[in-house]
């Protein structure tokens, strides 16, 4: 028997012999495979114990013993590969945070543009301007620096808006108006631009919701000035489309977008997507669902989110954030159901309605494994629930879940706090 390469018929002494009840293993991945299905739940620990020092196998073995009907073997494995979860998880995020690798900068003209591959320039359209009972809106931040002479250099833009508190539609088409108007008017000059960010700044865009007053019309517009860009970062929300703004009616591919962020999406959103767009390089889409109630999902004639779902529009995503969701039981089946799940690393559904009732159907689930981080934070499990999703292969988040009397009386208390 080769001594550092146990093969399956070497590992019972006695050669050809029948296998005895009480045989003694040999060493090897082998051996300690077949210390993992001992009836002993010591012997099984010991096996988890010299897994270790076999890269992936023994990785994978302790996965399986994650199910273990030993408590103690269970803890173990989960001691063993915690650290291994946790490091997956954070390569994952810091892929994520390598999309949008530049800094926010406030653009000051005194000292101009510098380090444009690493500074993200911010500049603000102000909507306080009022003569004559009408609102102007003022762009001399940004012509300013597009009048800057490395502006051609300018990789990522963050423009500003001062979201006016409004319902009147009029008011909020002339602002669209002018920002897509200002945007095009300087397009030539922003030829370079990859990444635009527009709306209301946050200090954490990518863990802090923040409900917003900018209404967008179609984001496609955005795609078309700049078909360049591979990020494109919208805080604001949808509105009813007006036969005011010019919306695109052709199909569109754009092959360069790498991520999507749009904050407040509602049904509206949904139609550009339906059939008429694809973005095969997209990698992360996050979409805040704050806007879209149970009854549109259900009176929608299909899943709107399905073209994203099955992965016709986004073939290649990796990273899909659906958060701020009033039906996340009915989302996350949905989910579980599609082929998105075959390349996905991460879901992120937090700020959600998920209850323990969607438990089961993640754990059956043969293509959650694929994921290497699930975020189910401020949902609606219990402690019990939380636990069970422990046993999956990968990293979950659940924090602060929120346990109410009444689950449609959480729904009401959050949103309505959420949108004021």
């Amino acid at each position: 028997m080769p001594e550092t390469n146990p093969q399956e018929s070497d590992a019972v002494l006695g050669g050809q012999n029948p296998s005895p009840k009480n045989a003694v293993i040999l060493g090897g991945f082998a051996g300690i495979k077949a210390m993992s299905k001992s009836q002993s739940a010591s012997v099984r620990m010991q096996a988890l114990t010299n897994a270790t020092e076999y890269g992936d196998r023994g990785i994978d073995l302790a996965f399986e013993l994650l199910k273990d009907s030993d408590l103690n073997v269970c803890q173990l494995a989960r001691k063993l590969i915690d650290p291994i979860i946790e490091d997956r998880a954070n390569e994952e995020s810091r892929k994520i945070l390598s999309l949008f690798p530049w800094k926010f900068i406030a653009y000051d003209r005194k000292k101009g543009i510098k380090d444009p591959g690493n500074n993200a320039y911010v500049v603000t359209m102000n909507n306080s301007t009022y003569i004559d009972n009408r609102t102007y809106y003022d762009v001399s931040e940004f012509n300013l620096l597009a009048k800057d002479p490395h502006v051609k250099n300018l990789q990522a833009l963050f423009f500003e808006i001062d979201g006016q508190i409004t319902h009147s539609t009029r008011v909020l088409e002339k602002q669209f108006k002018t920002l897509i108007t200002t945007l095009n008017d300087a397009r030539f000059l922003l030829e370079g631009l990859k990444a635009l960010c527009i709306g209301k700044r946050r200090e954490d865009w990518l863990s802090i919701y923040q409900s917003s007053n900018i209404r967008i019309f179609d984001f496609r517009c955005f795609l078309e000035i700049f078909p360049n860009l591979e990020v494109l970062q919208i805080y604001g929300h949808y509105i009813h489309n007006s036969s005011q703004i010019r919306i695109i009616n052709k199909k569109s591919i754009y092959k360069k977008l790498k991520m999507l962020v749009i904050d407040e999406i509602n049904q509206e959103a949904f139609y550009p997507i339906d059939g008429d767009l694809e973005l095969p390089e997209l990698e992360y889409l996050e979409l805040g669902l704050d806007r879209i109630n149970y009854y549109d999902w259900d009176r929608y004639d299909g899943n709107p989110l399905l073209p994203i779902l099955s992965g016709y529009v986004t073939p290649k995503l990796k990273y899909l954030i659906l958060r701020n969701c009033r039906f996340t039981d009915e989302l996350i089946s949905e989910i579980l159901d599609s082929p998105i799940l075959e390349h996905l690393t991460v879901l992120d559904l937090q700020i959600g309605s998920l209850s323990d009732s969607s438990v089961q159907k993640i754990l059956d689930c043969p293509n959650i494994c694929n994921l290497k981080f699930l975020n189910l934070s401020k949902n609606c499990l219990s402690n019990v629930a939380v636990e069970k999703l422990q046993v999956l292969p990968f990293y979950v988040q659940a924090d602060a879940q929120y346990l109410p009397g009444s689950l449609r009386d959480y729904q009401l208390m959050r949103y309505g706090v959420s949108n004021e």
